[in-house]
């Protein structure tokens, strides 16, 4: 699995060069480009629901969790919740990976 920021050059150099290899959205710069859309005010508790979404256990669980945010916030920053809409998919790709501990391939933190 290769993890990277959402760059599309880079995305297709790991398709063209590792076939078969799967491609995870960084989640730090996944999380950052949403949270560009949440006022000041509101940051620091969405974040902390966002982070939830990336603890759980399973993709489903993820998937609802993100589900209920979504829900909880579309009205007031609906370019963050577009955004994370659009690009969770590529950010759960690590649980795909049922036999590695999921903290440890979730994100590139521990180059």
């Amino acid at each position: 699995m290769s993890v990277s920021d959402a760059h599309k050059g880079l995305r297709k150099a790991v398709q063209k060069v590792f076939l078969g290899c799967s491609w995870q959205r960084w989640k730090v710069h996944f999380m950052r480009s949403i949270l560009a859309h949440v006022s000041h005010r509101e940051k620091a508790p969405f974040a902390a629901k966002l982070k939830t979404i990336w603890l759980q256990p399973t993709k489903e669980a993820a998937l609802r969790t993100a589900r209920m945010l979504i829900d909880e916030y579309e009205h007031r920053f609906p370019d963050a919740t577009r955004s994370l809409e659009e690009g969770l998919e590529d950010a759960l790709q690590f649980l795909m990976f049922l036999c590695f501990d999921h903290r440890e391939i979730s994100s590139t933190n521990i180059l």
